[in-house]
């Protein structure tokens, strides 16, 4: 079972969850960035990645973030700025069978 994983935040992360099949998270944070995460095997941990790399989803601290619960392809987050983003957090890795954990 991993026990690691690598967020590269500058600031507090503010809310997290997990998707259904329980193979990738997502979490939010107070800079306003969005992360995903899902387990490496070749690096033996879990690791996320911030949905949009040049810079932040919101401009206030992310409050919230979800999971589409059907097929965990898509995330909603909320900020204190007021705005809620639906974006899309595909990984072809995870998503493009069901395998299942660490698969």
């Amino acid at each position: 079972m991993p026990q690691l994983c690598n967020i590269n935040e500058l600031k507090a992360n503010t809310d997290a969850c997990w998707n259904h099949r329980g193979d990738k998270f997502a979490v939010g944070a107070a800079s306003g960035q969005v992360y995903i995460g899902t387990y490496n095997k070749e690096l033996g941990l879990w690791f996320a990645l911030p949905q949009d790399a040049d810079r932040a989803l919101h401009d206030g601290p992310v409050v919230s973030v979800k999971f589409d619960p059907l097929s965990s392809r898509v995330v909603a987050s909320a900020s204190a700025d007021g705005v809620v983003i639906v974006s899309t957090c595909y990984v072809p890795e995870v998503d493009s069978d069901s395998k299942g954990l660490y698969g």
